[in-house]
């Protein structure tokens, strides 16, 4: 019975904050635009508030480049800067956003544009991104 529970509590976090596939790549759904490290103090403030600012509408998100690194799948991921050292936005590229990610160096401003937001401990995950 409690690995029900968990494996619900799972699918409800993976939903937060997702909007429709279509709506995170097409240009013409109007997104909101944030510095990653201003997403980042929103989350650091208040979760709670933060993702109901952010989760409902594509974000479009600027920040300097942390670092680029691969998921447990392989897929691109970059770091942007956040609102300290230990806190940084995480924004997941998925399989499409490889070639985009391998010209990417750390120190380099970028916009990305994302479909999915939640967070892990704090730190603000964003997924289905683009870099624009």
């Amino acid at each position: 019975m409690r690995s029900l529970a968990i494996i619900g509590i799972m699918l409800g976090v993976a939903a937060c904050g997702e909007v429709p596939k279509d709506a995170a790549v097409d240009p013409a759904t109007p997104a909101i635009e944030v510095a990653s490290v201003d997403l980042a103090k929103a989350f650091d403030e208040n979760e709670v508030a933060a993702q109901q600012k952010y989760g409902e509408a594509p974000l479009l998100v600027s920040g300097t480049v942390k670092g680029i690194t691969l998921d447990f799948m392989d897929n691109p991921v970059v770091e942007l800067a956040g609102s300290n050292e230990f806190m940084g936005v995480q924004a997941n590229l998925g399989e499409a956003g490889k070639a985009a990610s391998a010209s990417l160096k750390k120190g380099q401003q970028i916009v990305v544009r994302c479909g999915e937001l939640s967070e892990v401990a704090g730190t603000p995950m964003l997924g289905e991104c683009v870099v624009q």
